[in-house]
């Protein structure tokens, strides 16, 4: 049977390839039909499905479809199939996104597990009888006999904006704060950090929309623009958070109390460049019928709100900065052994042995190298293992 040039029926897949329904597969053509919006035609016959369930013969996924259908047929289906994914793989090296997406990817198959206080954990399933969700959560986080949770699985396809969500294994993302203490150093001595962005969303947006930095506190920075002093900085902060969400003006008008609603998101609006990015992505929708990220990672959705599109492209756009610039911290401190273990949005967590607690904390120290320039970010302890 012929197929389309770049793609082989073969036995053994080599890693480093695309393939098509392996779902162990490190590279699927089925991530890249998530990532365009474009379904890929099925090999399966659904009138030869419903025939073969109802009989119980078989099951979907394992139905040998080269003995069921004819042999033209079966032909036909495979190439259209190998065509449609082809056409994909060629897609995603037009889109400029090809080597971000697989670094991406890399990265994430590559954390390691999450050693884990049982006593701790213990403690918390206690207290968290009767809050079925809570236990859910703790549970997912129960260890192996050597104590380390099972290796995170993320996926970005979950979501438009390519936000991470857990696909398997601890469900970090939802664990609640006040239970972080059941991780452990898998060192003795050793220390488990969270390395976070300071207010990313914006300070993306203002990067790309201008040449001028964003100072460290953007939002009092913002606060003294406004000029009002009825409007604390915990408003403004919500205020830019919204304006850049699209909030309604009745919505932000609200939020800003007896302040001037008109200036408020005047200025947040000429400060971040919104009403130009705004533009940009109507121009950018009407030419591909979708917008793409800063990094060209298509953001496809049914909606034609341009508040909308501007909320997807921030946060799709602080999503591949914020990975990108966790691999480039990993591979910095690659060589001290310290670990990431899990990413939780815009935060990183590292297993830390005590040999590199200071090189740790001085290169975090610093602002973080991204491809919008030097980005600032926190560094709080999780937990603390001391030596037995």
């Amino acid at each position: 049977m012929s197929a389309p040039e770049g793609f082989v029926l073969v036995d053994d897949i080599p890693p480093e390839v695309w393939t098509v329904g392996d779902p162990s597969a490190h590279l699927r053509v089925e991530d890249l039909s998530a990532l365009f919006d474009e379904p890929l035609p099925l090999v399966a016959d659904m009138a030869h499905v419903t025939s073969l369930k109802s009989l119980n013969l078989a099951d979907e996924d394992v139905v040998p479809w080269h003995f069921v259908l004819s042999r033209d047929n079966f032909t036909d289906r495979v190439s259209r199939l190998l065509a449609s994914a082809d056409e994909l793989r060629q897609r995603i090296l037009r889109s400029g996104y090809s080597s971000l997406l697989l670094q991406h990817k890399s990265f994430l198959s590559s954390l390691s597990p999450i050693a884990v206080d049982v006593d701790r954990l213990a403690a918390h399933l206690v207290a968290a009888e009767g809050n079925p969700s809570r236990l859910s959560c703790l549970r997912s986080f129960e260890p192996d006999s050597a104590g380390f949770a099972p290796t995170i699985v993320y996926t970005q396809d979950a979501t438009v904006t390519g936000r991470l969500t857990v696909q398997a294994g601890p469900k970090i993302l939802t664990l609640p704060a006040d239970a972080r203490d059941i991780i452990r150093s898998r060192y003795d001595g050793g220390c488990v950090y969270s390395v976070d962005f300071v207010s990313l969303e914006p300070r993306v947006i203002k990067s790309i929309t201008s040449p001028d930095s964003a100072p460290l506190d953007i939002y009092t920075h913002v606060q003294n623009l406004i000029g009002d002093s009825t409007l604390p900085r915990g408003d403004v902060k919500k205020l830019i958070i919204s304006c850049i969400y699209g909030a309604s003006r009745a919505r932000l008008r609200e939020m800003a109390g007896s302040a001037n609603v008109s200036r408020v998101s005047s200025v947040i609006g000429d400060y971040f460049g919104l009403e130009d990015l705004g533009r940009r992505l109507q121009e950018c929708h009407d030419e591909f019928g979708h917008i793409v990220n800063f990094f060209g990672r298509p953001i496809n959705d049914d909606k034609s709100d341009n508040r909308t599109w501007l909320s997807h492209y921030a946060q799709s756009t602080s999503v591949d900065l914020a990975l990108d610039a966790f691999f480039t911290l990993s591979q910095q401190l690659q060589a001290s052994m310290s670990l990431p273990v899990a990413i939780i949005h815009d935060a990183i967590l590292f297993d830390v042995p005590p040999g590199a607690d200071a090189l740790f904390k001085s290169v975090t120290d610093q602002l973080l190298p991204t491809r919008l320039g030097p980005f600032p970010v926190s560094r709080t302890e999780i937990t603390r293992r001391n030596n037995v």
